[in-house]
């Protein structure tokens, strides 16, 4: 009986850790995630850059066909000619869910906010996004975004 009580305490002990340690990494990819709005908020080309694997997909809201980026100096020039043109941003976060696969996390969730052009026209976002990161050298990198516009409002 005392050691099936042992047994029944080290399963529980060793249950709740591994719970524990999944709670703290999906914090830490809701935060990931946060950061990186933040940095397209304020215009941190390395930071979005940096955010992404070489070679990340995506498919974007105006429904074209799957983009590739390039590498990490591509994505920065990319970025910093569309903050240099003019462009702005005031995305946030909301709803997010994150599913854990070993060195695979999947994100979803939706972005809000508004994007402001050159001309001064606003757009306001408001999309469902899925995001597959994966962790590299002890790094969460997205390598894949899949953004459409949400039609239904709450």
């Amino acid at each position: 009986m005392r050691s099936a009580n042992w047994i029944l305490a080290a399963a529980l002990l060793i249950g709740g850790v591994s719970f524990a340690r999944q709670e703290s990494e999906t914090d830490l990819l809701k935060a990931i995630m946060d950061q990186h709005l933040n940095a397209i908020n304020t215009a941190q080309s390395e930071a979005i850059a940096r955010h992404h694997l070489p070679g990340h997909s995506e498919f974007g809201v105006t429904g074209d066909k799957l983009g590739i980026s390039g590498t990490y100096e591509e994505q920065f020039v990319r970025n910093e000619g569309i903050f240099a043109g003019g462009f702005t941003f005031d995305w946030h976060n909301k709803d997010l869910r994150v599913q854990l696969f070993d060195n695979t996390a999947l994100v979803t969730g939706y972005v809000v906010g508004i994007t402001t052009a050159p001309d001064g026209t606003v757009s306001e976002i408001n999309n469902r996004r899925t995001t597959v990161l994966v962790k590299v050298d002890g790094m969460w990198k997205e390598i894949h975004v899949h953004n459409s516009k949400l039609t239904e409002t709450e």
